[in-house]
C-alpha cells in the first residue's frame, strides 16, 4: 500500500479537496422548513389558486418570516403550482366555447 497525502490522491483523481469534503444538505430538512411545508400545504388545501407571492403574503400573516425565493422552491419541491384558468387560445376554426 502507497501512504500518499491527500493533495497528492486528489490531484490523481481529479478532484479538487473542498469537493472531498463536501457533503450535500438535503432540502427542507429543518424543523422550521418542515413547519412551513406543512402551513403551505394546509393553506393551498384551502386556497388551491394562490401563487407563490400570495401563500408568502399569507404565511407572513401567519406569523412566518418567509420570502418569495423560498415560497416558491418549497412549492416546486412539494409539487404543487396554483390552479388557474389557461387562457383558450389556437383553438381550432369553428369551435363554439357554448
Amino acid at each position: 500500500m502507497i501512504d500518499s497525502t491527500l493533495n497528492t490522491q486528489c490531484r490523481l483523481l481529479g478532484v479538487s479537496k473542498s469537493s472531498f469534503y463536501y457533503t450535500p444538505v438535503k432540502p427542507f430538512s429543518t424543523v422550521q422548513d418542515i413547519g412551513v411545508l406543512d402551513a403551505i400545504n394546509n393553506i393551498y388545501s384551502d386556497f388551491p389558486s394562490y401563487g407563490a407571492r400570495r401563500m408568502t403574503k399569507q404565511l407572513q400573516r401567519d406569523g412566518y418570516n418567509v420570502g418569495k425565493k423560498f415560497v416558491k422552491k418549497a412549492m416546486k419541491y412539494m409539487g404543487i403550482e396554483a390552479l388557474y384558468t389557461k387562457p383558450k387560445i389556437a383553438m381550432p376554426l369553428g369551435y363554439y366555447y357554448g
